[in-house]
């Protein structure tokens, strides 16, 4: 799956269960900080949707708008912000608090698996 790809299946997932979910399109330079932002009553999602070829997240594909947005949103407002990793037919969430701790403590990549807390995953393929 592309990243593009991953973007409207993400937006679509949202609208299924509610949500006015709008992908954001990239600005002349290619880039901005969220890829979906998704509203139903006061929940409030600003995400970025990544695919990963391999089970790990590597937190360099934080881009530097993207920590500078997700600390000012995470501080100014009560939204969930933070990154959708899609690899093997799962999606994985990781919110901007958990991303600040694993930079924090100097590790360069996050295991998906080690999201899930034992969850049963539901591959989407």
């Amino acid at each position: 799956m592309t990243g593009e790809q991953f973007e409207n299946l993400f937006c679509e997932l949202m609208k299924k269960i509610g949500y006015w979910a709008l992908k954001i399109p990239r600005n002349n330079a290619g880039a901005q900080p969220f890829d979906v932002i998704a509203i139903r009553g006061y929940s409030v999602f600003a995400i970025d949707c990544k695919v990963c070829s391999r089970g790990v997240f590597e937190l360099r594909r934080v881009e530097d708008n993207q920590w500078s947005a997700f600390k000012v949103i995470s501080e100014r407002t009560n939204a969930n912000v933070g990154i959708m990793a899609y690899y093997d037919g799962c999606i994985y969430c990781i919110p901007y608090r958990t991303l600040k701790e694993c930079s924090e403590a100097g590790m360069k990549s996050i295991n998906l698996q080690s999201l899930c807390f034992g969850c049963q995953s539901k591959k989407l393929n």
